[in-house]
Parts: structure tokens; sequence; C-alpha cells
């Protein structure tokens, strides 16, 4: 019965490792953003610094890594995170724009409703008058299609 409990312990032993070890994943963050406007070659160092922990590579392996990026891409990333920005900035004010035409769009349509509106007023008016000249009447038929033809 010893060897059983020896073997049932040792298995369960084994068990909590794994268990332990596909919890203990390192971390690996996200690529960076302006990780796309760096050339191939630092891109990979940026990718091997990146990964470095979970691939689980030496500590001197990491810090020649960070050496030689450091060394050969300084001023591309520089260059990256400038490109990044500006391509941001371009964003906003697009986003800006389209927002501000939107306003736009809406006090135009805004202004043609009052227009529309206040022409339907004077179309009433006119009509409920009976004293109106021939003059008058060839001028209301002229407004009511005008009217029709924006406002309908």
């Amino acid at each position: 019965m010893g060897r059983v409990a020896l073997w049932v312990g040792a298995l369960m032993l084994a068990m909590a490792g794994t268990a332990t070890a596909q919890y203990r994943q390192a971390y690996v963050p996200d690529a960076p953003a302006h990780l796309k406007y760096m050339s191939p070659r630092c891109s990979t160092l940026n990718e091997a610094l990146r990964t470095a922990s979970a691939r689980g590579l030496h500590y001197d392996t990491v810090r020649q890594i960070r050496r030689d990026y450091q060394a050969e891409c300084a001023d591309d990333e520089r260059e990256a995170y400038a490109k990044l920005s500006q391509e941001m900035r371009d964003k906003s004010v697009q986003k800006s724009e389209a927002k501000a035409g939107e306003v736009r769009e809406r006090e135009r349509t805004a202004l043609q409703q009052e227009q529309c509106n206040e022409s339907k007023r004077i179309l009433r008016a006119k009509r409920a008058r009976t004293d109106l000249t021939e003059g008058e009447k060839a001028d209301l038929d002229r407004f009511e299609a005008n009217f029709k033809s924006r406002c309908s």
C-alpha cells in the first residue's frame, strides 16, 4: 500500500506542476502602433524584445538585443513615432472636418425647412384672399411653382 500512496502522491504533484505551468504563461504586450513605420530590421528587433520573456530568452541575450536595438533603431523609432503622430493628427483633423460638415449640413437643412415653412404660410395667406388681381394671381402661381420645386 505504501507504493500506491507514493505513486498517487507523485501523480498529484505532477498534475499540480502541469496546472501551475499552464497559468504561468509569460505576458506578451501588444505590438506598438508605430511598428508598421519601422524598417524590417528594427521591426524584427522590437518584436524579439517584446516576446523575449515568453520565449524564455536568457537575460544576456535580451540585453544584447536591447543594445542592438538602441544602437541601430533609435532614429528609425523616432521617425516611426513622428509618422504615427502625424497619422493620428490627420485622422483627428478629418474627423473634425466631417463633424463640422455634418453640422453645416444640418444647419442648411434647418434653414431650408424654415424657408419652406414660411413660403407655405405665405401661400396659405394669399390663397385665402379673394381680392387678388390677375397680376397677383400670376405671381401666386409662380410662387407656388417655385415652392413645389424647392420644398416638395
